[in-house]
Parts: structure tokens; C-alpha cells; sequence
């Protein structure tokens, strides 16, 4: 006869080192019969239920595990318990438990175990798992990647409103320009720019209030874009694993170029504006000429010296360039000295950067002074510069024309070089072609009575 009693042991031994092996699972693994009854359980399972484990056997499972999902109780044909033995599935839920002062969040995990050849002989097996603290957390982070992007999302919004705002006064204020362009064109040709300086001194003032409403809110507009990507940039660092959602939007929108760009714009707008308030100034200049003081007995070869001197680092930057004086006998002159000041130091300026575009020697610079009578006097300014073609001198002294690359000129100075030598004090500028470079002829009255 076959011993089997060393198979039996075996097994015991089996059976025991899987029941100490189960034992020592932190999750809750119940085994149940086609009534939902607990046939077997492990020893978290009879902690979790705070009970002895020969009480636990036997128990209905639905009974003693009542499960809310949603905030209601489940029914018993919705227990996870019921599901998997009238289903025969597997499956996977969270539910919520309540427990004397405390509610947990429960993983259970079901699956269906058919034992036998009888078809009445269902089981079921649930592992319960306690993951209160890890989908705290979860909810947690979701609830501060809801802020962090209601915080994003209001900032973006606050932005694009005041980019919006900034774009609207932007494209005011190039239709005030354009406007301006046109009214100058026109009255330079009608009225020999005699009524401009009181027309641009209201206009500037209209245009000032505008640029330096958006040139000193671009500088919140930049605090607040950095500060926007410093909260991204921590951000960032302190969720290495976001929501997908935010994934999703961040490559939507380029994330990367974004933080590049963002203040890169924002620079070019303050420069944009910067330049509006520099042109603002010489239309200011423009319009308010004869508010200067009226002198009598001035030195005009002192004039051109000091704006010498004015432009003396200028000079020195481009050693190639030499000065020649040819100074006449003057009469000391009846005039406004300080806007003739800016007559020849727009001049000069100008012949230097002709001189400074052209590497061809010679480079001179020539200032010579006649005493043409007893009533008028005359400076021409010339340089040796590439000259210039004959549309471009004639509008050398148009409002706002300039030759110059965007940004280094504002196109205002010969034209108020023009307006303080005919209106101002009543005398003649024109600008000649040489056969190399440009010359400027300013005659002036010696009175202005």
C-alpha cells in the first residue's frame, strides 16, 4: 500500500509557509464562496477588521465591508464581492471606507477562481489595498497643478490684455504718425512750413501722453513676465512628473520658445517706444524754436567752435577725419545763438557720418565763413564724403526723411535746421552736390530787426 502520509506532510509544510508567507502581505487577501462568504483570509485582513481571524471565516463579505463610491453606500449587486462572482471577471476599483473616526480609500482588486469540476462551485479572491495616503497626495498635487495653472492661465490672460492694449494704442499711434507725415508733406509744400511748429507742438503733447503711458507699463509688463517664468521655472523643478494635460499644453504652445521669446518681445516693444519718446522730443524742439532768447553781438565762429568741441569724441573715434577751418571776418550778428548751435551741430554731425561710411581717403571736413555784405554773412559746411543723388537732396530737408538704418536717426534735424534758418531768423540753407561729397550754404541777415 503507498504511504502517503510524507505527501501529506509535505504539504502541511507547503501550505504553512504560504499561510506565513500571506500572513506577511500588508494587503488584505480574502477568499470567498459563491455566497460571498470568507472561506479563508489573510492576517491583515482580520487587523483590518479588528477581529480574530477563526471570527473573520465565515463572515459575508458584503455585510462586514460596506464600500462608498460617489458618496453613497454601493449595493450589494454593485460590491466588488458580487461582481466578480456574477460577472466571472477580474476588475480593479477605488472605494472609500468608513472605519470609527476616519474615512480610508481602498484598491481592491478582484478575479474571478472556478475550483472543481462543478459549475456551482464559484469562488473569488479580493486583494485589499489601503492607498488613503497616496491618493491624498495625488489629489493634493492635482489640486496644486489646478492652481499653479489657474495661476498661469490668469497671468497668460493678464498679459495678453495688456499686450492687446498695447497693440491697439500701438497701431494709434502709427496712425497719428502717418497722419503727422502727411500734414507735414503737405504744409512744407503750401505754406513753407510757416504754421508747423504751433500744429507739432499739439500733436507731440498728444502723442507723449500715449507713449509714456506704454513705455513705463512695459516695465510692469516685464516684471511680470519674469516673475511669470520664475513661478514656470519652479514650477518646473518641483514636478518632474506633471499631468499630462499640462504636457500637452506646454508642447501646444511651444513652452520652450515661449520662455525665450516672451521677454525678447517686450525689449523690442521698449525699445519701439523708446524711439517714439525720442522723436516726440525733436518734434518738441521743432515746434518751441522761438522761445529761445534773442541775443545780439554774437560770434558765430564761437559757435562753431564750441559745437566743435560738443563733437570732439565724435572727432576722435575717426582720427581719419581732419577739420579744416577757413574763418572770414565776421560781424558780430543779431540771432538766437543756441538754436544756430543746433543748426551746426546737426550739420557737422551729418558730415561726420557721411565720412563715417566712407573709407576712401581724403576725409575732411571744411568749414568756411564769408562776409558776403554789410547785411548778411554766410557758412558753408562741407565734407568729402560719397555725396549724395538728387532725389534724396531733394527731400534732404522733408520732416522725417532720413538715409539712415532704422533706429539711428529720427529724420527731424535738417528739417529744424530748415525752420530755425528761413522762419526763425529769416535767412537762406541749401544743400549742393560736389563732384565728392555735399556741401551746406547757410546765409544769415546780421539783424533781425
Amino acid at each position: 500500500m503507498l504511504d502517503i502520509n510524507p505527501l501529506v506532510n509535505q504539504l502541511r509544510a507547503t501550505l504553512s509557509t504560504m499561510e506565513v508567507a500571506l500572513g506577511a502581505v500588508e494587503d488584505c487577501i480574502i477568499w470567498i464562496d459563491a455566497q460571498g462568504r470568507v472561506k479563508w483570509c489573510n492576517a491583515a485582513f482580520d487587523r483590518f477588521l479588528n477581529r480574530p481571524h477563526v471570527l473573520v471565516v465565515g463572515l459575508t463579505l458584503w455585510d462586514h465591508l460596506p464600500l462608498i463610491l460617489d458618496g453613497q453606500v454601493i449595493p450589494i449587486e454593485k460590491h466588488p464581492a458580487t461582481i466578480a462572482l456574477s460577472t466571472r471577471t477580474k476588475g480593479r476599483q477605488c472605494y472609500d471606507f468608513k472605519r470609527e473616526h476616519e474615512t480610508l480609500i481602498l484598491e481592491i482588486t478582484w478575479s474571478y477562481v472556478h475550483l472543481g469540476e462543478i459549475e456551482t462551485e464559484s469562488n473569488a479572491v479580493l486583494v485589499l489595498r489601503n492607498v488613503t495616503r497616496q491618493v491624498q497626495a495625488e489629489r493634493n498635487l492635482h489640486q496644486v497643478n489646478q492652481t499653479l495653472e489657474q495661476q498661469v492661465e490668469q497671468r497668460t490672460q493678464q498679459l495678453s490684455e495688456a499686450n492687446d492694449r498695447l497693440r491697439s494704442e500701438s497701431t494709434q499711434l502709427q496712425a497719428l504718425l502717418k497722419e503727422l507725415r502727411q500734414t507735414q508733406a503737405e504744409l512744407i509744400q503750401a505754406e513753407k512750413m510757416s504754421s508747423l511748429g504751433q500744429m507739432v507742438a499739439g500733436i507731440a503733447h498728444e502723442i507723449n501722453n500715449p507713449v509714456s503711458f506704454i513705455h513705463g507699463n512695459l516695465t510692469f509688463v516685464e516684471t511680470y513676465a519674469e516673475d511669470l517664468l520664475r513661478l514656470l521655472s519652479v514650477y518646473e523643478q518641483h514636478c518632474t512628473n506633471p499631468h499630462p494635460d499640462v504636457l500637452h499644453v506646454a508642447k501646444e504652445i511651444d513652452l520652450g520658445f515661449l520662455k525665450l521669446d516672451f521677454l525678447q518681445i517686450v525689449q523690442s516693444m521698449q525699445e519701439g517706444t523708446e524711439r517714439i519718446r525720442q522723436i516726440v522730443v525733436s518734434l518738441r524742439n521743432f515746434a518751441r524754436l522761438d522761445e529761445a532768447e534773442l541775443k545780439s553781438a554774437v560770434d558765430l565762429h564761437d559757435g562753431l567752435e564750441n559745437t566743435l568741441m560738443i563733437l570732439q569724441h565724435r572727432l576722435k573715434s575717426h582720427p581719419q577725419i581732419k577739420v579744416i577751418r577757413n574763418y572770414g571776418e565776421l560781424p558780430l550778428i543779431e540771432c538766437y545763438a543756441g538754436q544756430l548751435n543746433q543748426v551746426f551741430l546737426n550739420l557737422l554731425s551729418n558730415a561726420i557720418d557721411a565720412l563715417s561710411s566712407n573709407a576712401a581717403a581724403p576725409q575732411f571736413i571744411q568749414i568756411q565763413t564769408t562776409n558776403i555784405d554789410a547785411d548778411w554773412v554766410q557758412i558753408e559746411i562741407s565734407d568729402t564724403g560719397t555725396g549724395m543723388s538728387e532725389a534724396v537732396r531733394s527731400q534732404i530737408f522733408n520732416p522725417f526723411f532720413t538715409t539712415k538704418p532704422v533706429g539711428e536717426g529720427t529724420g527731424m534735424g535738417l528739417a529744424i535746421s530748415y525752420q530755425i534758418v528761413t522762419k526763425n531768423h529769416g535767412g537762406k540753407i541749401e544743400c549742393l552736390q560736389l563732384e565728392s561729397g555735399t556741401k551746406f550754404v547757410v546765409q544769415l541777415p546780421c539783424s533781425q530787426t
